[in-house]
């Protein structure tokens, strides 16, 4: 749903007249104003990305200067790609919506885009890291990436308990659900009194029946539960900044060819990835 683009020296290659508000840019250029006067981009060859999804299978294309952003210079078109949905998702849950510093405990459930990018970000802001998965495979890698503690909820379905091991008996100051009804309980019995809990997703959903939240444990907990999606422009140029400052780059676990999209969609229903699945063209 995203692309990464450069901008063209001018807008009369296609015979198009920029307002001054406007960036022409194509893909694999180089950045240059189009004669107004740019407040967000100064710089030569900075990489932009796309905001709107209808860029998609253009060569060319005008958009407003609001509608792109700047982002790390090191990083791949690839490894661009993944941040506006899920690395912003994560960003956002831990740095905006949650009041967390660091030392915090966090919980990360599972391995895929958005909590591998809550392990990145939390790691490197002096978090404490919990991560939950189903394979011991993947919880190593997670430990790889910085992760203080790993659960097999396979193996430790009531995964709360460990949880709470793991903090003396506080609880996590932070649970990322991804889960869904599925895992929700869990999440509460986690969180410590006046905690948080980012809800963010439902991938037990399909399997699971809908979640019975019971009062009391919402009320024992007193947790705020905020549902997450994705973010503003302003939370992604300062999550850009963070990853510039510390070097942080997306975990691709697989990279298809987009003739393969069909083999990707099925690595992610099946579970099979760590951090994001990616589709080159």
């Amino acid at each position: 749903g995203t692309t990464t683009v450069r901008a063209i020296e001018g807008a009369a290659t296609a015979g198009l007249k920029p307002d001054e508000t406007n960036l022409f840019i194509s893909p694999g250029f180089r950045f240059r104003r189009t004669g107004a006067m740019l407040t967000n981009f100064h710089l030569p060859q900075s990489s932009l990305l796309v905001l709107v999804r209808t860029f998609a299978g253009r060569e060319l294309a005008l958009f407003a200067e609001a509608a792109v952003a700047k982002v790390p210079e090191y990083l791949t078109d690839e490894e661009v790609a993944c941040l506006p949905c899920a690395a912003l998702t994560a960003w956002r849950a831990l740095f905006v919506d949650a009041d967390l510093a660091p030392g915090d405990t966090v919980v990360l459930q599972g391995t895929g885009g958005v909590s591998i990018f809550g392990l990145q970000f939390a790691h490197a802001a002096g978090l404490r890291t919990i991560v939950t998965s189903s394979s011991d495979e993947k919880l190593a890698r997670a430990r790889d990436l910085g992760a203080d503690h790993v659960v097999n909820y396979r193996t430790m379905p009531q995964w709360s308990a460990p949880v709470r091991e793991a903090t003396e008996g506080r609880g996590a100051d932070f649970v990322m659900e991804v889960g869904g009804a599925g895992t929700l309980i869990e999440s509460l019995k986690s969180v410590r009194m006046g905690g948080h809990v980012a809800v963010i997703g439902v991938v037990s959903d399909v399997a699971s029946p809908g979640a019975t939240l019971s009062p009391g444990v919402m009320i024992a907990t007193s947790a705020r539960l905020v549902g997450v999606s994705v973010g503003s422009r302003e939370m992604f140029e300062d999550m850009c900044r963070a990853m510039d400052l510390w070097q942080l780059r997306p975990v691709i676990g697989r990279s298809y060819d987009w003739t393969e999209a069909a083999r990707a969609i099925d690595d992610l229903v099946q579970g099979q990835h760590f951090g994001k699945v990616v589709l080159t063209f």
